[in-house]
């Protein structure tokens, strides 16, 4: 993260809407390192992958970035 520490740091780039959610990826049928446990077939045939712990950062002026943090 040390790249991203001045863009933080001068309020140039924040935290986006999605932080710290798993999200769900579709991944190619040719993908074949994919453990049962991480992966879900959903109805429509595909494979989807489970991906912990991500968050956005942006640079967009999302609303929440204006709403107060209570520590």
């Amino acid at each position: 993260m040390g790249s991203l520490s001045p863009l933080l740091k001068n309020n140039e780039m924040w935290l986006g809407y999605t932080a710290n959610k798993t999200l769900v990826f579709r991944i190619p049928d040719s993908y074949t390192k994919w453990d049962e446990k991480e992966t879900q077939k959903i109805k429509d045939g595909n494979h989807y992958a489970k991906v912990p712990a991500i968050s956005v950062f942006t640079n967009l002026d999302v609303a929440k970035r204006h709403k107060k943090l209570i520590l």
